[in-house]
């Protein structure tokens, strides 16, 4: 059924069916046509061309959603899906927009997903910064996204951008670190080692620093032969802790802070090939906030990256500047939690 064909069968203009059929201008149409319109479009699944509208209303009702690739880890699996989730739960607000979703594989140019977004036909775009391109690249892209197609852009996890005037919704790695470590020292831990994921990514910076800071404002040493770097995934963070504890001050660790959850698996799993008891003998903080630390055992501890509240958060900020609500970038900071289990 076509908007022509509800409009003869009510004896009206095509114009009167859209704007009943329309939450924002609905109220324009007089009870009880309005009722009676809606609930025959609702019996014969009608649905609006949404092509069609964007071409008079110059708007798709879409936003694009640009998320990185990295198959075959679980942080990635859990990310997605609170992503998904976050987004999903901000449109159901806002009825009449959808989304559409933008993977970069690798390899993939930025000038091809450039052009990608230039066809889309998307009101806005929320980027996601978690991929395997550098933060200068996607700064770029974002930049070019805001400066040459003039769609409103917000940023997911990310820091505020330098000389740029793209909103960004986002949590402090460091100050999440910072927490996680000063809850193993308020547990009475002196000797905290740190296994983290060898890449230059600012994200794990801030972690090192945040395990840094805990431990300067307890009035603990910062040694080096405490902080090993380690490959990404289980078997890099069980690598890691082989070594830290092969290391002379091996001896003296109590705890260990991970930078994931995955290498906090892979070094629980060392804890029991050294015959060391976790937590008794060697507490493990992980951080990610995997629904898999539930299912280890012992249950990780590690702190919850906010994804879900930075996607729902990020998805509003973007309709609000969509629709003219919000005309001023905005930075949002969304905390993170701690969540204790068995491990520490």
């Amino acid at each position: 059924m076509t908007l022509a064909d509800l409009a003869k069968r009510f004896g009206v203009s095509a114009s009167t069916i859209s704007r009943a059929l329309n939450p924002a201008t609905a109220p324009m149409v007089a009870e009880p046509l309005r009722g009676r319109i809606q609930d025959l479009a609702r019996r014969c699944h009608f649905a609006p061309n949404q092509a069609a509208r964007s071409l008079v209303h110059g708007r798709s009702h879409s936003i694009g959603v640009i998320l990185y690739s990295a198959y075959g880890s679980l942080f990635f699996s859990d990310y997605l899906t609170k992503i998904h989730w976050g987004i999903a739960a901000a449109l159901g607000e806002h009825p009449g927009y959808g989304s559409k979703i933008v993977f970069l594989p690798r390899g993939k140019s930025m000038s091809d997903i450039d052009q990608e977004i230039a066809g889309s036909g998307v009101d806005g775009i929320l980027v996601s910064t978690i991929c395997d391109y550098t933060i200068e690249r996607l700064q770029d892209l974002v930049k070019t996204v805001e400066m040459r197609w003039r769609r409103p852009v917000v940023a997911l996890n990310i820091g505020t951008l330098p000389r740029s005037q793209i909103s960004t919704v986002s949590f402090s790695n460091r100050q999440a670190a910072y927490d996680a470590v000063t809850h193993l020292l308020r547990k009475g831990h002196q000797r905290i080692g740190m296994i983290y994921t060898e890449n230059p990514s600012p994200d794990i910076h801030e972690r090192r620093e945040g395990y840094r800071s805990a431990l300067a404002d307890h009035h603990l040493p910062c040694d080096s032969e405490l902080m090993v770097p380690g490959k990404a995934l289980s078997q890099g963070g069980y690598e890691a802790a082989i070594e830290l504890f092969k290391r002379k001050i091996g001896a003296s660790v109590t705890a260990i802070f991970c930078s994931s959850d995955e290498m906090a698996f892979g070094a629980m799993k060392a804890l029991g090939v050294l015959r060391k008891r976790c937590p008794q003998d060697v507490a493990v903080m992980g951080f990610d906030g995997l629904e898999a630390g539930e299912h280890v055992s012992p249950a990780l501890s590690t702190v919850e990256q906010p994804f879900l509240e930075i996607a729902q958060t990020g998805t509003h900020l973007l309709l609000d500047l969509i629709e003219g609500r919000q005309t001023k970038p905005a930075h949002i900071t969304i905390p993170s939690r701690l969540i204790l289990r068995d491990s520490a």
